[in-house]
């Protein structure tokens, strides 16, 4: 789960994620609201990783394009 402008669920803000969000009984509920380390770090990884393999697509995809 995402949060996104104008539907950021309980989160703090815009791009705050919930890294587990249920579909079962409790549907739409997450089983925590603490940071998870984990999860910005795969951000990152991807980010760096998407800067090295195609250094233009990260650039059009940095400012908006």
């Amino acid at each position: 789960m995402l949060a996104l402008p104008g539907r950021t669920y309980d989160l703090l803000g815009p791009g705050w994620q919930q890294e587990h969000w249920g579909m079962g009984a409790n549907r739409g509920f997450g089983a925590h609201r603490s940071w998870l380390p984990w999860v910005s770090v795969n951000h990152l990884h991807g980010i760096t990783g998407l800067e090295e393999l195609d250094p233009a697509l990260y650039q059009r995809l940095a400012i908006g394009e």
